[in-house]
């Protein structure tokens, strides 16, 4: 009897030419990050998730590869551009991780070359010294690295600690070309918590456009159209939580996720939104998603529309803003080709 295979999601991470690995505890070999898909949730989300509580980094672009089929799993392979510095000391799991160059004595797990070979891109050894780092060095990877990222763009300065919001929206439009937004990190409710601070709601926000139109929902009870996506829930990445609500809300099942911007709006006193939900204001992560499937409403949800600037539809305030928003912000070196 031929046994199940486990559903893993494997994130392909490149820096220099070199490639994230990571070791476990008690293993001897060096893997690529990733694991366990959960039951009802989709395998983009999963390999944000798992590289974020692998390594830290939060992921600014998902992009999906192939399948892949091993002894025990079926990995689920993802290019993955991500922010910021590695550091493994805070997951119990992971002792130590390691940029490859695809040479060198480290014991590597079967299934990592058995993937970087799938690849149409392969390992470039433009450095041929390996750099590694375990969970007692943190920020490891202070050797030069520059983060290529998907399709090879240019890496931008990584995120300040504790601001989860350093690029607004204003940094998408009109910015330089070839440096990209670092990704938002994960919810805190620190400012639901502190009276003396406005209460602002993050929300995750997706575009998906096809054909020169984008995709709108309208709840029950609401004339208007809005945005796919929804609240961040505490300690979520805002790329899993655009994710998580396009798949609740339309069954759509994302294969490139790419972090544009943020998008910050603030209410008055009388506004009916205030009244309802009891906040100052909202800060939208925005994402542009590449979807398979077409979409199928969710109960929350009583109509859809494929909106262009020719059609006459009633819609949310921020709508107009923020889809011109995204036209406008600068592509990726992948889509500029």
């Amino acid at each position: 009897m031929s046994r199940a295979l486990r559903r893993r999601a494997t994130a392909i991470v490149m820096r220099s030419g070199r490639t994230l690995l990571v070791r476990d505890r008690g293993r001897r070999s060096f893997a690529l990050p990733g694991g366990g898909v959960n039951a009802g949730e989709a395998a983009a989300g999963a390999v944000a998730r798992e590289l974020y509580e692998e390594t830290t980094l939060a992921a600014h672009r998902i992009k999906y590869l192939f399948r892949h089929s091993g002894k025990y799993n079926a990995h689920y392979v993802f290019r993955v551009d991500a922010r910021c510095e590695v550091s493994v000391a805070d997951d119990p799991m992971v002792e130590e991780f390691l940029w490859w160059d695809g040479g060198g004595d480290a014991p590597i797990h079967p299934h990592v070359n058995a993937i970087l070979s799938k690849c149409a891109q392969p390992l470039a050894d433009r450095n041929p010294k390996t750099s590694r780092g375990t969970a007692n060095v943190r920020g490891a990877d202070h050797s030069g690295i520059a983060a290529d990222g998907i399709d090879g763009i240019a890496a931008a300065a990584p995120y300040p600690a504790g601001n989860a919001y350093a690029h607004s929206a204003a940094n998408a439009v009109g910015a330089d070309a070839s440096i990209a937004p670092a990704a938002p990190q994960p919810a805190s409710s620190a400012d639901a918590h502190n009276p003396a601070r406005k209460r602002i709601r993050r929300r995750a926000t997706a575009i998906i456009a096809r054909r020169g139109a984008t995709l709108l929902l309208r709840e029950p009870g609401d004339d208007e159209f809005h945005l796919p996506g929804g609240g961040i829930d505490k300690g979520e990445l805002p790329i899993c939580a655009a994710i998580r609500e396009l798949r609740e809300e339309t069954g759509m099942t994302p294969r490139a996720v790419e972090y544009l911007f943020d998008h910050c709006e603030f209410y008055s006193s009388d506004d009916g939104y205030i009244g309802g939900g009891g906040w100052d204001g909202q800060i939208h992560s925005v994402f542009r998603v590449d979807a398979e499937g077409q979409p199928a409403l969710s109960p929350e949800h009583c109509e859809l529309a494929w909106w262009d600037d020719s059609a006459t539809l009633p819609l949310a305030d921020n709508v107009r803003r923020i889809t011109h928003m995204a036209r406008t912000a600068p592509k990726s070196e992948g889509e500029r080709r």
